[in-house]
């Protein structure tokens, strides 16, 4: 997994497929979900920092 090799996090992925379409969202899927964006920017700056590109793979 990429978090595990780039940042040394391993994330719980339990809540990826639970039903996102049922509102309101409950708390642990608020949580995975606010954990996931804090974990992609940190992703995203680190790979930033390497000098890899940030445009989408085709």
């Amino acid at each position: 997994m990429v978090c595990e090799r780039e940042l040394g996090i391993s994330l719980d992925k339990g809540e990826q497929t639970s039903n996102w379409s049922r509102r309101p969202l409950d708390a642990d899927q608020l949580r995975y979900a606010a954990l996931d964006a804090e974990v992609l920017l940190q992703l995203f700056d680190r790979l930033i920092e390497r000098g890899e590109s940030a445009e989408p793979i085709p």
